[in-house]
């Protein structure tokens, strides 16, 4: 899925996917890669039959179940941007989110937008480190806030309000991190480090990071996003540590 995944150009995936399932006809994975370059291009009715053929091929395959899902979905999505239709659930909300947000669709604003509603209605969505919601919202928030997608708002304050939100969300997701960081098993240790380590790096992010992209910013703010990544770094570090040692009783005094 590379061509799709990091490339975000399916039109030009789509003969690789193709070829792919050609060679390995039976490869579940081959099957979801098509189908995702087919939803990417607008082929539903291909993209499902791939998605269906890669259950065939290994009916645990979780890639071409959500597959599946998003493209049944795709179809009611205008709507739901729109505001004629109203998505039946808050977790169905945040799967509209999600293919709003995805690279073919750029809709980052209606992404933060769901996101946002989702949260409001059911608050539990959004510590979910599973899913990574509220991240993505605040990704979908940043990328919004520069301009960047469809219906990107032009005014300054409306980028800075997303803006405020994206670093919220952030800041909310960070102090999840801290208490994985400081946690005596080193499994969430790692797991924390290496979430944390990926903001740094996040294309999505990149225009709240230190760079010129930033200048539209007032110097408080520059600091406020400043003090987040100061924070995420001194994190990463802490997480990187060996826990303590627990806590031990000390041995029976001889009688």
């Amino acid at each position: 899925m590379i061509c799709i995944t990091r490339a975000h150009n399916c039109a030009a995936a789509l003969p690789f996917a193709e070829k792919a399932v050609e060679l390995a006809p039976e490869d579940a994975r081959a099957f979801e890669t098509l189908g995702r370059a087919r939803m990417g291009v607008g082929n539903l009715t291909g993209a499902v039959a791939a998605f269906e053929k890669a259950r065939r091929l290994d009916p645990k395959h979780a890639g071409a179940q959500k597959g599946l899902v998003q493209v049944r979905l795709l179809g009611r999505l205008p709507a739901v941007v729109a505001g004629t239709a109203r998505p039946a659930t808050p977790a169905e909300t945040l799967r509209f989110a999600e293919l709003c947000g995805l690279p073919y669709q750029k809709r980052y604003l209606a992404a933060a937008q769901l996101s946002e509603k989702a949260f409001a209605a059911a608050p539990k969505l959004a510590v979910d480190l599973v899913t990574a919601a509220r991240y993505t919202a605040a990704c979908s928030a940043a990328r919004a806030a520069s301009g960047d997608g469809v219906g990107a708002p032009s005014d300054p304050a409306a980028r800075a309000t997303w803006r405020a939100k994206a670093l919220g969300w952030l800041r909310a997701d960070l102090i999840l991190g801290q208490k994985s960081a400081a946690s005596s098993r080193i499994p969430d240790r790692q797991a924390a480090a290496a979430a944390l380590t990926h903001w740094l790096g996040d294309a999505d992010l990149s225009a709240v990071r230190p760079g010129l992209a930033r200048m539209a910013m007032t110097p408080v703010e520059r600091s406020d996003w400043d003090a987040v990544w100061a924070d995420v770094r001194a994190t990463i570090v802490a997480a990187r540590q060996l826990p303590p040692p627990p806590d031990t009783a000390p041995p029976p005094r001889p009688k």
